[in-house]
């Protein structure tokens, strides 16, 4: 790749540089591996660089094309923010503007129009009508792309340094999308996100081109709309009776067992029920819970779950070479 010291091109590495946007991030994720800096070199090839930037990274044309305008991010449109006080927000609108983008970039390959999203019961009673022992992530996740039409995209291949959120639900342009960033390797951590986003789109939450974004989901809620998908969340994995294990102290192993024979009699995901049972712990019993997930699941791998997922519900030939570069990097089916 032929690399130029031009003023433009080196002044627009500069400034993508001040929004959060290294080299070396734009040249690992936004740009086509056939991208050579030379083709910047004239008018019409930095106009193609500077097109393609707006669209993967939502920055206005008119100041990546202008080499003395300080560059920002578009507003993201209508978003909420559910985040701690404290919370940098121009951080996750970075992460937010980036996971849109490839949202957007996937809807020409979904297959499953969007239908409404039923209650938490009746999501519940469809699931195990079909045999179902629980409510599990991977048959989640397949209910959201076969039933719902709503894509679950892993999106968190953002630049270093920057707040990730847990996830966000989304509506574009009449197309509701949900994106999952947290990494955690286990299902039942992913497995909470995933139902708590749904309760968003189910009770209205996210109507056109709005985004709300989970920056650190809480069980306990933060306002009337975490509350509201939370409790959407508790019930669909858990069902009217939402029996939670015994609190009484307990090591790993025979948490894990009680939590097999309570997920056996109650339907209901064991690793849910360890996760549930940390939690109302008051948070002491995190490495208990943890030891019980890694004996559930030794080799876990919860993001891969998604990938596969994406990979074998997504119409690829919908998308240019391109674009499926591109969506493939930012969900970390391809390295970088």
């Amino acid at each position: 790749m032929t690399t130029l010291s031009d003023t433009p091109l080196t002044s627009l590495f500069d400034r993508l540089d001040n929004i959060g946007l290294k080299k070396t991030y734009v040249r690992a994720r936004l740009l086509p591996s056939w991208w050579d800096d030379e083709v910047a070199s004239t008018p019409a090839g930095f106009a193609e660089l500077a097109m393609l930037l707006a669209r993967r990274a939502r920055i206005p044309v008119s100041a990546l094309l202008d080499k003395g305008a300080a560059l920002s991010h578009l507003p993201g449109g209508d978003v909420s923010f559910k985040a701690p006080a404290g919370t940098n927000l121009s951080n996750l609108t970075l992460a937010q503007n980036l996971a849109i983008q490839v949202a957007r970039s996937s809807i020409p390959g979904l297959r499953v129009a969007l239908r409404a999203v039923p209650s938490a019961d009746e999501v519940r009673s469809t699931m195990l009508a079909k045999g179902l022992p629980w409510v599990g992530f991977g048959d989640l996740l397949d209910y959201c792309w076969t039933e719902l039409g709503i894509p679950v995209l892993p999106i968190s291949n953002f630049p270093t340094g920057i707040i990730k959120m847990d996830g966000l639900a989304a509506n574009i342009d009449g197309r509701a999308v949900i994106v999952i960033s947290n990494q955690h390797l286990q299902a039942a951590w992913l497995l909470f996100i995933l139902a708590h986003e749904i309760g968003h789109v189910a009770s209205g939450h996210v109507g056109l081109n709005k985004t709300l974004v989970d920056s650190d989901i809480d069980r306990e809620g933060q306002d009337a709309e975490e509350t509201q998908a939370n409790a959407y969340a508790t019930l669909l994995l858990r069902g009217e009776n939402g029996k939670t294990l015994p609190k009484h102290t307990m090591n790993g192993e025979t948490l894990l067992d009680r939590a097999k024979s309570q997920a056996r009699g109650n339907r209901i995901d064991p690793g849910h029920l360890i996760l549930s049972y940390a939690k109302e712990k008051k948070g002491k019993f995190w490495p208990v819970a943890n030891r019980a997930l890694g004996l559930l699941d030794p080799g876990a791998n919860a993001p891969q779950i998604m990938r596969d997922k994406m990979v074998e519900h997504l119409d690829w030939s919908a998308f240019s070479d391109d674009v499926t570069e591109y969506i493939r990097r930012m969900t970390g089916l391809d390295p970088a």
